[in-house]
């Protein structure tokens, strides 16, 4: 019986050190996340969405808020304009309806 508490053991340390490294790895990906010159803005959205399910695949908790600020801060300069409407408002969008 003690061994398989042992294994047991052993897979869920594995388990939380791989998911660590997972998340540490997708949370920056989400800081530094732009959108590349040329792209379209669905484009750079679809990268985010997916990040967004990678988030919800391992169990963390990104807020929709914390995504939508992402996604603005990813927005290149000419975009400034969409930003300031935005961030004017009193309440955030979702990051489906920015999407």
């Amino acid at each position: 019986m003690k061994k398989s508490q042992d294994m047991y053991d052993n897979l869920v340390g594995m388990y939380e050190v791989n998911n660590l490294n997972e998340i540490i790895s997708l949370k920056n990906q989400l800081k530094y996340m732009k959108m590349n010159k040329g792209e379209f803005v669905q484009s750079n959205t679809m990268r985010i969405s997916r990040l967004r399910d990678q988030f919800q695949r391992v169990g963390e908790t990104v807020s929709n808020r914390q995504f939508v600020i992402m996604t603005l801060i990813g927005l290149p300069p000419i975009w400034e304009t969409f930003i300031t409407t935005i961030s004017n408002n009193n309440v955030y969008p979702s990051f489906d309806e920015l999407a």
